[in-house]
Formats: structure tokens, sequence, C-alpha cells
């Protein structure tokens, strides 16, 4: 089977006259195929003991290719692996609701934004609620977009310890091994601030309604849309990582470096 590479470069202009691709698709396409070849020159490599030479082709560097993340990834676990602590980690997992995907596609960088401050203001509010932990936390969160189908589903991946500094800083506060804070009250917390502030940028004109949603650009229609979205239980899933704290950033790599489309996935290659 071949890989994405040899795949864009012998049917990618292909595919995109047929199909058509937005600007930045095209960009990804572009910048894989020519990935460590000729057409983005290269670098020497000299031995300081013999002075003999190797000649390297340059890497896109960008952010979907397959070649270029393990690479990247390896750096990352390694500055990340710095700062583990040892106690045991908890991964939490944010999802938006399906109803939000289509408003999601047309204001990916503000919702997105909204994403990450609902789910980080969430883990630490409720971490410091004596009720729950009374400790500061810290943690790292990875949004992703797509789910394992390839489907549109975005995300937030949150990687963080079973505990954190009291609110004195006096000493380090454990969770209890196996639990961390009910998934219903995360839920509950998340999708409130998330509905408040998608409220606020809607009040300030700042979001686009194209297609299918245009009718959510009229105030009645789009707070019916929020009243419904109060209504639900918002997935929020948390699990105990009971592994070594470096398996834990290791299994955290998977994320922050995946591609969608890499060669583990693609079962046979047909042009239609």
């Amino acid at each position: 089977m071949a890989d994405i590479q040899s795949i864009f470069k012998e049917y990618g202009t292909l595919y995109r006259e047929k199909y058509g691709v937005t600007n930045n698709q095209a960009k990804v396409m572009k910048a894989i195929e020519s990935c460590r070849t000729s057409a983005l020159n290269a670098h020497v490599h000299t031995c300081n003991e013999c002075g003999h030479e190797v000649i390297s082709y340059n890497s896109c560097r960008n952010r979907h290719c397959p070649q270029c993340q393990d690479f990247k990834r390896e750096q990352w676990l390694n500055k990340q692996e710095q700062s583990l602590l040892l106690t045991h980690y908890f991964h939490v997992v944010f999802t938006l609701p399906q109803e939000l995907r289509s408003i999601t596609l047309f204001n990916q960088e503000k919702i997105y934004n909204l994403l990450f401050k609902a789910a980080c203001e969430t883990l630490l509010e409720l971490s410091s609620d004596p009720k729950h932990l009374g400790a500061n936390i810290g943690f790292s969160a990875i949004l992703h977009t797509w789910g394992q189908n390839l489907m549109f589903h975005p995300h937030i991946h949150c990687i963080l310890p079973g505990g954190g500094l009291a609110m004195n800083n006096t000493r380090f506060i454990h969770t209890k091994k196996k639990f961390f804070i009910h998934v219903k009250v995360l839920g509950s917390v998340f999708g409130g601030k998330f509905l408040f502030y998608l409220n606020r940028i809607y009040a300030n004109n700042e979001l686009n309604f194209f297609g299918d949603i245009d009718y959510l650009q009229y105030p009645r229609n789009f707070q019916e849309l929020i009243d419904f979205l109060y209504s639900i239980p918002w997935n929020v899933n948390s699990k105990p990582n009971l592994k070594k704290p470096s398996h834990v950033m290791k299994y955290l790599g998977n994320y922050t470096h995946r591609v969608a489309i890499s060669i583990i996935v693609l079962l046979r290659l047909k042009m239609i």
C-alpha cells in the first residue's frame, strides 16, 4: 500500500480538479507532496571529526504531515516528561453536542476558543472548590476535531495529575486513586459556561451563519437552540490513568501529534 505522500503526488492534482478543496486543504496537500523532496531544497550535515557531508531534503513541518509528526511528538514528549509529577493521572474529555457542529464549522476559531475557555475554567473552578478538591491544579489540553471514524467531532483531551497544590500553597492534596470529580457535575458546569460565552459572542454579532443554519441569525431561533442545549446533558468523560507518569505523556502524545489519515488507516486505494 502506498503512503499518503505518494498518493497525493499521483492523484492530488486530479482530485483537486474533480472535487475541489479549500485553500487550506490545498496548502496541506502541497506541503505533504513536497515534504523531504527537492521542492523544499536541502541542508547539509557535516561531521566535525572527518568532514564527511550528508545532504538531506527539508521537511514541510506541516501539522497534518505524517512524516513530520513522529519527530515532533518525540520532541514534545521529552519536554513534557520533565514536568511530570510522581502521582496518578486522569484523562478527561470535553465534547461539544452534535447540535453545535454546524455552527462550529462556520466559526471554528471562535468556537474552539470558547471550547478551551469553558473546559479549562470548569477544571480550575471545580478543583479549587473544597467540596471537590480544594486545590490549584495544572493540566495539558489538546483539541481534536475528528473522531475515530474521521467525521467532524470537536472535543478536547485533558491530562491532569490526581491532585493539586492547596490554596494556601502549603501542601499537595491528592484525589482518590480512581475518582476525580463526578462527570455529571463536570458536564453541567462545562455546558453552562460554554453557552454563557456563546450567547455573549452572538449578542456581539461575532458569529457567521450560512447555508442550512442561516435561520439562526434571527434571535428567536437562536434562543430556541440555546434553550434546548441547556436542557440536555453535556458529555464529559473522566477516566483514571493508573500507569506510570511517563506512560501518561506517551498516551497523550498519541493525541497531540496524530494526523487524521495515516498509513495505518489505509485499506485500499481507488480513484472514482
